[in-house]
């Protein structure tokens, strides 16, 4: 067996493959670029590196500066606790470089080999906390309502030993002392992304749990409604620029708390709290879990609050999800991109920015546009960080629904799901990709799994109703959209989703006053103006609906529309041969909606016509 490559770099272990960084059997995280810093100096230890070496070997392929290497290094220095004037660990050699001053031996195999185990020891054998810091975390202490009984016999766990079913609850707050809301949102989204890689533990995706922000429902009702066997609950306030926070893992089943920390931290340290409380979570959950699948834990990425301080308000408003504050989203996410240019996550929100608003269902930006911008960032995120699972089910999407390129998705969705199994957003595309290329079934069982991480996410119900629909189950479609629409009444795709079900299903007229209240909502946005225009033409309104075509043509010259809306109007007034001509054009500028056309109902009635079979060839689904 290859022995590893370790060092010990004073009082630090180096695992170099496993990416570890170890001291007193704590993990010491670093960005991906800022270890394979260290890396580099540590390996021409006690040798000089020099500042273009450095350059040349860390960040192949990208631009850097002097400035740039010089705050990596800074920042380098402050997660190891070195100081540049009386340095431990980095010196620098003035016009030249830097170099390690600190011992370095390389290990052997065996010795090396057991780095991987020393990040094990429980996180409550570290815990220093003084008086006052006792004190203060006390005023702001976590009241926990005491679960009681079982979950039902139906949604008990598998085993009486450990949970494998988690929520983490939107944390409580003082609202004398409350954060702002991207820290007060963003600490329990992150400890849920983290959790979501701790092997064998299913955990409920955040935008499920955002249902139970400011709500009086107790944890156990929560876990009852999700069927999860624990909860991880929180408070958390902000005074004068220090964060107090008191969290606890409680076992749902008998009221029992695993595991429970305070902490009092500057608001710049919240990155590393973070990972510390993923950490303790992790190991109350999994005590046999590895130091390397710790640091898979690791999300910030990033030394810098600034960047990731942005980053939060970016998935804030990337979490409402209409297209204007998708908008601000895109802000945000590229002033963390500019305070930190290798911050993988900013990259990757983004990506997903850009496909929200390249998407035919929104149609704010023309596809090929947004399909450039979201591919070259989340080609970004994946060369900051290799193993970001949501950027590679993002190329995932962008491959076969704005590329046609079947084979590169499904190999994108295989890696995603291999980083991160947990991720609800991944197992959604991935049923949107296996109904758009005829396999059903499968669609089905992938949009169950999806839903079952992420139960009460508007997006994923949609897509649940959309599986139905392409199944010819319009009945149970119409079930489905509606239950979402009773969750988020205002949710535009649901109720979009439902009028096309219902007129499938013959409903005009429930459909058309559906779609005339939600055009008029929207302005008479696109997405809502075709539908209506092919449910009139459906329901025989055929006057009507060509003045909606003439409507989305006048609106076509002056901004983007997408041809395959103008096709479904055409085909709704009986215009066969524009049908064709819109819908060719539409390949040229494809989404998830036109790649999907091998399942769609609204277009049976041109399947017995050659240039359908003619569509599907160009679409790479006639195999």
């Amino acid at each position: 067996m290859a022995t590893s490559e370790s060092y010990r770099v004073g009082d630090l272990t180096l695992d170099v493959a496993a990416r570890l960084l170890i001291r007193d059997s704590e993990l010491v995280t670093l960005p991906p670029k800022t270890f394979e810093l260290f890396v580099a100096l540590v390996r021409r230890a006690p040798g000089v590196v020099s500042r273009r070496e450095l350059m040349d070997s860390v960040w192949i392929d990208e631009l850097v500066n002097d400035e740039a290497l010089t705050q990596r290094v800074m920042l380098l220095r402050r997660a190891l606790g070195d100081d540049s004037k009386t340095p431990r660990y980095i010196a620098s050699v003035p016009r030249w470089g830097y170099r390690i001053v600190a011992p370095v031996q390389a290990l052997a195999g065996e010795e090396g080999a057991t780095a991987a185990a020393v990040g094990q020891a429980p996180a409550t054998a570290k815990r220093r906390v003084g008086a006052r810091e006792a004190a203060v975390v006390a005023a702001a202490a976590l009241a926990v309502v005491a679960l009681v009984a079982s979950l039902p016999s139906a949604r008990r766990a598998r085993t009486a030993g450990l949970p494998t079913s988690l929520a983490v609850v939107p944390f409580t707050v003082d609202p004398s002392a409350e954060p702002a809301p991207h820290i007060r949102c963003g600490l329990p989204e992150t400890l849920t992304n983290s959790l979501s890689r701790v092997p064998g533990v299913r955990v409920v995706a955040w935008s499920t749990m955002t249902r139970f922000q400011d709500t009086a429902i107790p944890p156990q009702q929560i876990a009852n409604s999700l069927g999860v066997t624990s909860v991880v609950v929180g408070r958390v306030t902000e005074d004068r620029g220090m964060l107090a926070v008191m969290v606890e893992l409680v076992d749902a089943r008998n009221g029992s708390q695993l595991w429970g920390e305070s902490y009092r931290r500057p608001k710049e340290n919240l990155l590393t709290l973070q990972d510390q409380i993923a950490a303790g979570v992790a190991r109350a959950l999994r005590p046999t879990i590895t130091a390397a699948e710790l640091q898979r834990l690791n999300t910030s990425h990033t030394d810098s609050f600034e960047a990731y301080e942005s980053y939060l308000k970016g998935r804030h408003a990337w979490n409402r999800r209409e297209p204007e504050t998708v908008g601000r989203a895109v802000e945000f996410f590229n002033a963390a991109i500019a305070a930190d240019p290798d911050f993988a996550p900013a990259h990757a929100g983004l990506a997903d920015c850009y496909v929200v608003l390249g998407g035919a269902p929104y149609g704010v930006m023309p596809p090929a546009d947004a399909t450039r911008l979201a591919t070259a960032a989340a080609e970004a995120a994946i060369r900051a960080d290799p193993s970001l699972a949501e950027a590679h089910a993002t190329l995932a999407l962008l491959a076969w629904s704005c590329k046609l390129d079947w084979r590169r998705a499904e190999e994108e969705f295989a890696r995603s799901f291999e980083l991160n199994p947990g991720y609800a957003t991944a197992h959604q595309w991935h049923a949107e990709y296996l109904a758009a290329i005829g396999e059903l079934d499968r669609a089905e069982e992938e949009i169950r799994i999806a839903l079952s991480l992420d139960p009460l996410s508007s997006v994923i119900g949609v897509d649940s109703g959309l599986i139905a629909y392409y199944r010819r189950e319009f009945p149970e479609a119409i079930v489905r959209y509606r239950r979402v629409l009773e969750v988020d009444p205002g949710f535009s795709q649901a109720a979009l989703g439902l009028a096309l079900a219902l007129s499938q299903a013959n409903r005009h007229g429930e459909a058309i006053s559906i779609l005339e209240d939600l055009a008029e909502r929207s302005h008479r946005a696109p997405p809502a103006l075709a539908a209506l225009g092919y449910a009139c033409g459906r329901a025989g309104q055929l006057e009507r609906a060509r003045a909606i075509r003439d409507e989305l043509l006048g609106t076509a010259a002056e901004r983007y529309v997408p041809a395959y809306y103008l096709a479904g109007v055409a085909l709704a007034v009986g215009d066969r041969n524009q049908a064709f001509e819109w819908l060719f054009r539409a390949i040229g500028e494809p989404s998830s909606l036109v790649a999907s056309l091998k399942v769609e109902p609204a277009v049976d009635p041109l399947r017995d016509d050659p240039r359908f079979d003619e569509l599907i060839r160009k679409l790479g689904l006639d195999g």
